[in-house]
């Protein structure tokens, strides 16, 4: 069975996009879930029998498999992470069926843990990867409607994101069922900037994928240099860190995109990480204007998400990647190269299933189906996927006085309009002792180049990042009403080229 990672069904389901937006549109949602529990448990007592490491960490547990014969029961396992697994057990242990020879490539990890990790993979496995990302093109980006330039602006290297991306995607234009070309500047603003004018003229779609943070200093770039955006229809594809709907807002009035409206360009994210596979899950038309829905409506966020601050939301496929909700945080199983069963990703956030999606709704009054044909969506190509949302690292939290203050409730605070325009998005939290030995917190942002840094902007950055902190984080509020000081400073950084990957935001003390 996960000889080919896909049942002979599956295999033909995926096989085309249009036939995968087909099923997965008309499918109901329960007979959706009873397939993906149906491959979890076939999936889970093959690896039991055929991979080695997860076979040893069974029987250290006393667990037999085949006492594992229902969902509950599937339920009970033990959680593998990075570091009772697959830290613990030599790789080749890990890869199903010991298929040692026939390793085609390698991707490397590290994560915010930065010890790094080589991940194994088979060619059946990219298959996979390669026809969601196509999956994606065509649904989000109308790929069979337009002629599209795929830029690439994830980091190249060991790191899987930009070559992986940048393969796979060549692959889907040299099948030439497209009018699709690739090419991959890397993080390279001033070469990204000079392809879209060079050779934009010769297509009618653009799409830029990389780092929001990258993203957002491409865009801004553009502007200082007089760039006519205008003149192109860019889609921005993000992955690898969080983003907020004033971080869409504030790009799309930029490129005058309409987040809502059907049709190319967009603004969008992907959910992927080497661990699980880059190719998890997606923004979709419908996860995004539920995020924005409850964005603008507390209440609903609380009802949905059980918090006050707003995660990624996004739809994947069960019979591809199963996802639980297990104290706060997602679990993950898939049966990719290395198999995970119940793998914790360190990852907040939680599982929804399609159905109690829409019941959530409606007991708020609200019809999604109703909003999405109202904004021009047709209700009959929304995919009955479950979704899952994402808050951000479970160990990206820091604790002031007793509250949880999390890294996207500073994300928030620094996408408010009135200071968006100065910094690049690149920050840090540290928490610090005053002179009077009470514990306080101190936020350095990187400025703009151009921006030159006097304490009225110190000010205006001061009043309006640890005002919103109240506004959005009650245990932060709370917090301060049993103090008689003032919380929050305000220092700022000399802009420097990004040299490493992904941001780093909080000071390992400070955990």
């Amino acid at each position: 069975m996960l000889k080919t990672f896909f049942t002979p069904f599956e295999n033909f389901i995926t096989k085309e996009p249009e036939r995968t937006i087909w099923f997965l549109s008309k499918v109901p949602p329960a007979l959706l879930e009873k397939l993906a529990q149906k491959k979890l448990l076939l999936g889970f007592r093959y690896v039991a029998k055929y991979v080695p490491a997860y076979k040893d960490f069974l029987k250290k547990h006393n667990i037999n498999p085949k006492s594992i014969k229902t969902i509950n029961d599937f339920q009970k396992l033990p959680i593998t992470s990075k570091e009772n697994y697959v830290l613990k057990y030599e790789m080749t242990s890990r890869i199903i069926d010991r298929r040692i020879n026939e390793i085609f490539s390698i991707e490397r990890s590290s994560g915010y843990s930065g010890i790094p990790i080589y991940w194994p993979r088979l060619p059946e496995e990219d298959e996979t990867t390669k026809r969601h990302f196509e999956f994606g093109l065509v649904y989000h980006a109308c790929l069979k409607k337009y002629k599209t330039l795929f830029i690439v602006c994830f980091a190249m290297g060991t790191w899987p994101s930009g070559e992986k991306v940048s393969r796979l995607m060549r692959e889907i234009a040299r099948k030439r069922k497209y009018v699709f070309s690739v090419i991959n500047p890397g993080p390279n603003i001033p070469e990204t900037l000079e392809i879209i004018e060079k050779m934009g003229k010769y297509y009618q779609h653009i799409i830029v994928a990389g780092y929001p943070p990258f993203l957002k200093n491409l865009i801004e770039e553009g502007v200082a240099r007089k760039f006519d955006f205008s003149k192109y229809k860019i889609t921005l594809v993000g992955g690898g860190e969080d983003n907020t709907e004033n971080w869409r807002d504030y790009l799309a009035k930029i490129l005058n995109v309409k987040i809502e409206e059907p049709g190319i360009p967009k603004i969008y994210s992907n959910y992927g990480a080497v661990d699980v596979g880059l190719g998890t899950a997606l923004e979709s038309p419908l996860s995004v204007i539920i995020r924005r829905l409850a964005w603008k409506n507390q209440k609903l966020a609380l009802h949905l998400f059980g918090k006050e601050h707003i995660p990624m939301l996004f739809q994947y496929n069960p019979l591809l990647h199963y996802v639980e909700e297990e104290n706060g945080e997602i679990l993950f199983t898939c049966y990719n190269s290395t198999p995970v069963i119940r793998y914790r990703i360190k990852d907040r956030g939680g599982a929804i299933p399609f159905q109690k999606m829409i019941s959530s709704l409606k007991k708020f009054g609200i019809d999604i189906f109703d909003i999405l044909k109202s904004k021009g969506f047709n209700p009959k190509r929304v995919l009955h996927l479950p979704f899952f949302y994402v808050y951000g690292r479970s160990d990206g939290t820091i604790i002031f006085r007793g509250a949880n203050i999390y890294i996207e409730n500073f994300q928030a605070a620094l996408s408010n309009p009135k200071i968006m325009n100065y910094h690049t998005g690149r920050f840090e939290v540290e928490k610090i002792t005053n002179q009077n030995g009470d514990p306080d917190l101190l936020i350095k942002i990187e400025l703009k180049p151009q921006i030159a840094p006097d304490n009225n902007l110190k000010q205006l950055f001061r009043e309006t990042v640890f005002e919103s902190l109240k506004k959005h984080n009650s245990e932060f509020k709370d917090a301060l009403s049993h103090i008689d000081y003032n919380v929050g400073k305000v220092a700022f950084k000399k802009f420097q080229p990004q040299k490493e990957i992904k941001n780093r935001y909080i000071k390992k003390d400070v955990i």
